[in-house]
């Protein structure tokens, strides 16, 4: 059987404020995790399971790009600059993530605030950005 490995870098990180689609550039490392809390209690009758809300995130880190493409047609890229102000202004955005033609190998969508935000300007290095943005609602996985 052949393996056919997914390159990180081939995969994007689309952000949508409702107006613009932009691409994240310059992404050194991209995450999404989810979660669900087990709630266990212990009965006369045994152990009862329940689950709580999921709790799920993409996260991101970048290097900042001063020239991002510009938004044309309303698609465009983002950087630092854009990631702070979505995360000042508390904007809702559409997140995307899709691997293979149409997102056939994975496809995942959904509504996030940026609700982490923070950058670094080591000496010596380019200026690095990472943000958290955390899902509200649900996930869809359907392309």
């Amino acid at each position: 059987m052949a393996t056919t490995p997914v390159q990180g870098k081939a995969i994007l990180l689309k952000v949508s404020d409702g107006t613009d689609t932009y691409t994240l550039v310059c992404l050194t490392k991209q995450t999404f995790k989810g979660s669900t809390p087990v709630n266990k209690k212990e009965t006369q009758c045994g152990t009862v399971l329940g689950l709580g809300a999921k709790d799920m995130s993409f996260s991101f880190d970048a290097i900042m790009n001063t020239t991002p493409a510009a938004v044309v047609a309303n698609v465009g890229e983002a950087s630092a600059k854009k990631a702070l102000n979505w995360f000042v202004n508390d904007t809702p955005l559409t997140v995307t993530r899709s691997i293979g033609t149409s997102g056939a190998d994975e496809y995942m969508s959904a509504t996030c605030y940026l609700t982490e935000y923070s950058d670094d300007l080591s000496v010596g290095d380019p200026m690095a950005f990472s943000g958290t943005l955390s899902v509200y609602g649900d996930l869809d996985i359907t392309p």
